[in-house]
């Protein structure tokens, strides 16, 4: 009975942690742009933008070609939006931005650490490791 209890609990953890590894395959590798990818962007300020500001931004975003989703944070200073890859891009809406007002927002690039504190599954780790053998498989 406890070797069969064993079996079961192994063979169950065992098929866990596959699911778990190629879903995070599935989820990682690169794969070009199509008609449904959407991407986050964000636009820092280099100052407070007051209520009037945020719903005047908010409107031109949505009013651009591509942009989906506008979320304004004023006290934080920056906006994040999402927009449809093959539409439009963060830089070109960034750029016409500035060229329609004088905010002068920047587009906010994260960096090396920021991109591995964004996730746990963290070079080194076990997971990672796994990941890394599976994806030499493919």
């Amino acid at each position: 009975m406890l070797k069969r209890s064993l079996f079961i609990l192994g063979t169950l953890l065992l098929v866990l942690v596959a699911a778990v590894t190629v879903h995070v395959y599935l989820v990682t590798r690169v794969r070009p742009p199509d008609d449904h990818t959407r991407i986050l962007a964000r636009m820092d300020f280099p100052h407070r933008l007051t209520a009037g500001d945020s719903t005047g931004i908010t409107a031109w975003l949505y009013g651009r070609k591509g942009v989906d989703h506008v979320l304004c944070n004023p006290a934080g200073k920056l906006v994040i939006f999402s927009f449809f890859a093959k539409k439009t891009s963060a830089g070109t809406v960034v750029n016409d931005f500035n060229a329609s007002f004088a905010y002068h927002a920047t587009r906010h690039l994260p960096t090396e650490a920021e991109m591995t504190m964004g996730c746990p599954f963290v070079s080194g780790s076990p997971g990672y490791r796994m990941y890394l053998f599976f994806k030499h498989l493919f």
